[in-house]
This record gives C-alpha cells, sequence and structure tokens, in this order.
C-alpha cells in the first residue's frame, strides 16, 4: 500500500531539517555563473524558506518599511568640512604604468554621456563599470587586488524569527591578495563562503539602479548587508552604494543586537565636466578601504 501523502504542515522539525540539508548540499554543488543553476537556486532559497514555515523575501523586492520590520535604522552622513577636498585628493592619484587614468576614464565617461541610454540598468551598468574599473587598478598591486563581482547570489538568511532574504547583487567588490585571484575569479561564492578565505580580505556591496529607482536600491542593499554579516557570523559592519553611475548614495551598515544602523549620503551627481568625478573616486576608495570600519569616517560625521 502506497504511504499516504502528507502535506508540508505534517513534517516533524526532523524531518524539514533532513530536506533542508538535502537542499543545502545540492545547491552548494550549482554554479552560480550558469543561468540555469542560478534560477533553480533561487527556487531553491524560496522552497527552503516554505519547508522552514519562515516566509522569504527577495532582495530586489526590499522596501524600506521592511528596514523598519526589521528594526533597521538611518542616521544621516555629511562630508567634514574638508572632506571633499580630502577625497579629491584621494580620488585623483595615479598608479605607474596604468593605463586607465583619471583623463582616460573621464573620456570613456564621457563617450557613455554620449551615446549610451541610461534609462535601464543596463545602460547604467556600462558607466558603471568603468568607474569600478578604474578603482580596480588604482587599488590593485603585487600584494593585494580589488576584484569584481556581478551578480552575486547572496544565500537566503533568517534575519528575523519570521523573515528571511536572499537574492543577487548587482556587484561585491572584493579586496583580497593577489595570490588568490584564480580561486576569486572562477569559483567566487567557493572563495567567499569559506569563512577562513574570507577572513583574507574584505567585501562592499554595491547596487545599480536607473535614477527612478536609485532609493530603492538603499532598502535592498542594506539587507543584503545585513544577510551577508549574518551569514559570516563575525562580520557587524559593512560599507555599501546604490549607483546609476552618475549619481551615488554612499551608505556603511552596522549590525546591533536589539537594533541595527545604517548611515547614509545624500544623492551625489557626477557633474556634465566631470569636475566633481575625483572626489567620487576618493569616497569609493576610502569605501573599499574601510569596509569594516563604521564610525569615525574619513571624509563624513554622522
Amino acid at each position: 500500500m502506497p504511504a499516504k501523502k502528507r502535506k508540508i504542515s505534517d513534517f516533524s522539525a526532523a524531518d524539514s531539517r533532513l530536506m533542508l540539508d538535502a537542499l543545502e548540499q545540492f545547491t552548494g554543488k550549482l554554479d552560480p555563473e550558469d543561468t540555469e543553476s542560478l534560477e533553480v537556486m533561487q527556487l531553491a532559497q524560496s522552497l527552503t524558506a516554505k519547508i522552514s514555515h519562515i516566509p522569504h523575501t527577495a532582495l530586489s523586492s526590499v522596501t524600506a518599511q521592511d528596514l523598519r520590520e526589521m528594526k533597521v535604522y538611518a542616521l544621516w552622513l555629511d562630508f567634514k568640512s574638508d572632506g571633499k577636498e580630502k577625497a579629491c585628493e584621494r580620488g585623483a592619484v595615479e598608479v605607474e604604468d596604468n593605463f586607465l587614468t583619471l583623463e582616460a576614464t573621464k573620456q570613456l565617461i564621457k563617450v557613455v554621456f554620449g551615446h549610451v541610454s541610461r534609462s535601464t540598468e543596463a545602460g547604467c551598468r556600462i558607466l558603471t563599470d568603468i568607474i569600478l574599473l578604474r578603482l580596480a587598478t588604482v587599488l590593485s598591486n603585487d600584494v593585494e587586488r580589488m576584484y569584481i563581482l556581478t551578480e552575486y547570489p547572496i544565500r537566503s538568511v533568517k534575519l528575523h524569527e519570521k523573515r528571511s532574504f536572499g537574492g543577487i547583487v548587482d556587484y561585491i567588490l572584493a579586496k583580497y591578495p593577489t595570490k588568490s585571484h584564480t580561486r576569486i575569479l572562477r569559483t567566487p561564492m567557493d572563495a567567499l563562503d569559506d569563512a577562513t578565505f574570507r577572513k583574507l580580505g574584505s567585501v562592499n556591496i554595491f547596487e545599480a539602479k536607473t535614477f527612478q529607482q536609485l532609493e530603492n536600491g538603499v532598502p535592498q542593499c542594506i539587507l543584503a548587508m545585513a544577510s551577508w554579516c549574518r551569514q559570516s557570523g563575525g562580520e557587524e559592519v559593512m560599507r555599501g552604494a546604490a549607483t546609476t553611475g552618475e549619481h551615488w548614495i554612499f551608505f556603511a551598515y552596522k549590525r546591533g543586537e536589539q537594533a541595527s544602523y545604517y548611515a547614509r549620503t545624500e544623492v551625489y551627481q557626477i557633474n556634465d565636466d566631470l569636475s566633481n568625478l575625483d572626489w567620487i573616486l576618493g569616497v569609493i576608495i576610502d569605501w573599499v578601504e574601510n569596509t569594516g570600519v563604521y564610525d569615525p569616517f574619513e571624509y563624513f560625521q554622522i
């Protein structure tokens, strides 16, 4: 006689744990760089949430209301009196033998301004990519490099007794030893899931948005950082940004026991003449170099 079919609610905690473990082992073997595998991983996250009886929210659907429900509160960052000047100096620093000079970067940006529609995220990413590549060349040497990891999956993480979050972030900026470049570029999830390896460097999370959706990118990125910190076990602070490539919002997240906080800037825009590009680059450099520092900030004050 065939076994009686059961509802999800009929399964014991032990039964559920067996299924969850099997799902985790299965998805852990999938390649997130493969489109079909990535889709399966996202479906598995939803199934995991269903089995766990914990509602799952995709990061792309997160709103400011979710931040309030998770007790994540906003503070504001303002430039110090000499903040822009110092950021400008840092952003204009050149590296020997770097062909992607500040002037070359400006010329590429002018091409994008003149020829690429930024009404879609794809168009915004072209501009963002140029700026991040400039950063990668400035912040990389024989000892350590800045790696740009795109479309990175954040595993579903329980942030509240009744809520879990997970999904895809547009950019992970990872600063790790140069000797690790093969591993982190070929198998980034495998590398950054390794707790020992993760401690060797640092990570920022950036979200690309159109101008109309820019503010929506803030709560999405904040909860992505919260998920990352919870997943890591030991990290309490992380920095990130939401950007159109032309417009930038910078923020830093700090995890707390009862409540968490994030400090954010207003929206900064790269001028048409690119006269302020250097200080925006300087801020991004500081964000990458000091992602584990919440306060004090080099160029800002809360």
